[in-house]
């Protein structure tokens, strides 16, 4: 019980910065991003070994740590394409460590439809929704189309989104949906 409180306070924490600094600045801090990787790593690896030893350790290690890839590697893709900053990156990374896998799933799935939803009420707040539905398609379209030439997000005029709101809204979520069921969509 102690691991969830504290893996959620400090996600709690973290939210409330990321957010705040990446509406007001479109930036999310290295050390808040590195903090919680290292958070994370830790407080998985002590979870481990107070539940089964040096090896249980190790095995709660590598779940911290194959969050913290898989959080990485699939935003990594979006950031090659333009559609997000390397902020928004090693955030997702971070909140795989703290969540650790398979809950990266999870997270990247609450994430996506939190980020959904927050770039729908931008776009459609400041008149841009239609604009961007439009070069939403004409992207996607040029990347599944053989032959087309490749349209990425800095191709063509943006709004930009502060996508560290959607990644607090689904790291918590996730941990609110594990512990409580509520809104599961896992």
């Amino acid at each position: 019980m102690w691991f969830f409180w504290t893996v959620f306070s400090i996600l709690t924490a973290a939210a409330g910065v990321a957010s705040y600094t990446d509406w007001t600045r479109r930036e999310i801090p290295n050390w808040l991003t590195g903090g919680l990787v290292l958070a994370g790593l830790v407080l998985w690896t002590i979870q481990g070994a107070l539940s089964g030893g040096w090896q249980s350790a190790l095995v709660s290690l590598a779940h911290s740590a194959g969050g913290m890839f898989i959080g990485f590697t699939v935003f990594l893709i979006f950031y090659l394409v333009g559609a997000m900053e390397m902020g928004d990156v090693k955030y997702m990374a971070a909140v795989g460590a703290m969540v650790g896998w398979p809950w990266v799933v999870g997270a990247l799935i609450y994430t996506a439809v939190a980020g959904a939803v927050e770039a729908i009420l931008i776009t459609a707040l400041q008149g841009t929704l239609a604009r961007t539905l439009k070069n939403l398609w004409r992207m996607t379209v040029s990347w599944l189309v053989p032959g087309r030439e490749r349209i990425t997000a800095g191709d063509v005029q943006t709004t930009t989104v502060p996508y560290g709101i959607a990644i607090a809204v689904g790291s918590l979520w996730t941990l609110l949906a594990l512990r409580f069921g509520i809104l599961s969509l896992i």
